[in-house]
This record gives C-alpha cells, structure tokens and sequence, in this order.
C-alpha cells in the first residue's frame, strides 16, 4: 500500500493536474460556447474528483505509520463541536441529533475525532430527505468495551451491501446523488483496528442505519 500510494502520488497527480490546466485554458476560448464549454468544464470537474481521491488514498495508507499518541479522552465536548459544526454546514435540511450518556474513552484525539466526525457527518447527510431527519448518539460499557452507537432514520443500506462498504471506493447504489469519496469508512475502520476496536453496521433500506465502534475501556488498557 505505501508502495502504491508513492506511485499515485508522483505519477499520477502531475498528469491530473495538467489536464485540469489544459481544459481551463481551453474554457478561456471564446470561440468554444454551449456544449463545448459544458464538456471542458465536466473534465476540469472530473480532474478535481480524481485529486481528491487520490489524497484519501494516501491518508488511507499513512494511518498505519502515524504514531499514536493515546490518552484518556472526554468525549462530550469533542461530539458536541462535530456535531454544531455539521448542523451549521447542513443548516437548510439540519436533523434533530440527540446526544445520550457519552462515555470516556483512550486513544488518540486526532483520530478518535476523525472517527466521529466521519460517522456523524454520513448520518447526518443519509438523513436529510426523512421528515424530519433524525441523527442519535449514545454510548454504553459491555464486555470490557466502550460501545459507541449513531443511528439516523436516513436511506439505510442493503443487506448485500453491508460488508463491503468499509472497502475503499465502495458507494452504494442509493447515495451517489449525494457528495462522497467511498473512502472515508475504509479510514475509520483503519484507524479503529490501530486503537484494537472494531465496528459494525446494522440497518435497512428505507429505514436508517446505526454504526457500532467498539473500543477498549480505558482502564483494561493501563
């Protein structure tokens, strides 16, 4: 993967951006109108699409190299922040999102943020053509595990396509009107194996779905 991601990242996004320069001179033609316009404008789009991708693949494959520093974390105030910025971003189609008892966890901030931030921000965005959308979060301790669970009343997902959607570039069928990579639930699922967690899905089409992330409690890891 490290190997892989080296390549992209020096073969592949001199190409990319060239192409992008290209149709942006050509959108400066005057003689180019209509169609023409439209279609350099799709290439200059697709050129940026390609970009980002590529940037969530080399995040994809840093995660296991990144060093980890781990702490004792209070996780209220780190959902309540990722929580008022997304229903500021989303404020036209904003869900009810309700937060229950939220339990500490141990790990490391930056990642354990972008776990969350992931997760919410998708059941915030699955869920905003229900009426009204719907977003919970809550968290309970079983086995030794700090069990985190957000839920929303949004698209669901089909049986079929509930194991492969921690795989990169994996977008479902139902969701690709809405603004997405495929990419960021393989990260989170990364980043939960490096803290020694793990996480599932349960949901259905039309209904909603609640992702589980089951972490280790704090003090079965000192």
């Amino acid at each position: 993967m490290e190997s892989f991601s080296y390549s992209i990242s020096h073969d592949l996004k001199n190409p990319i951006a060239s192409i992008k320069t290209y149709a942006q001179l050509l959108l400066r033609e005057k003689q180019l109108e209509g169609r023409g316009q439209l279609m350099l404008q799709r290439i200059a789009d697709r050129a940026d699409q390609m970009n980002l991708m590529i940037n969530a693949v080399l995040n994809y494959s840093k995660i296991g190299k990144i060093k980890m520093n781990a702490i004792r974390i209070k996780m209220d105030n780190i959902l309540r922040v990722i929580v008022d910025d997304l229903l500021i971003v989303h404020h036209h189609h904003a869900p009810n999102v309700t937060i229950d008892v939220t339990h500490d966890l141990y790990g490391d901030e930056v990642m354990l943020h972008q776990i969350f931030s992931n997760l919410i921000s998708n059941a915030v965005k699955y869920s905003q053509k229900s009426i009204p959308p719907k977003v919970s979060i809550s968290s309970m301790i079983e086995n030794n595990e700090v069990i985190y669970s957000i839920s929303d009343n949004g698209l669901g997902i089909a049986k079929t396509d509930q194991e492969r959607i921690f795989e990169l570039f994996n977008r479902m069928d139902n969701v690709q009107d809405i603004e997405g990579s495929g990419v960021g639930l393989a990260i989170v699922k990364r980043i939960i194996e490096k803290h020694k967690g793990r996480i599932w899905v349960k949901s259905e089409l039309g209904q909603g779905s609640a992702f589980y992330v089951a972490l280790p409690e704090p003090q079965v890891l000192h």
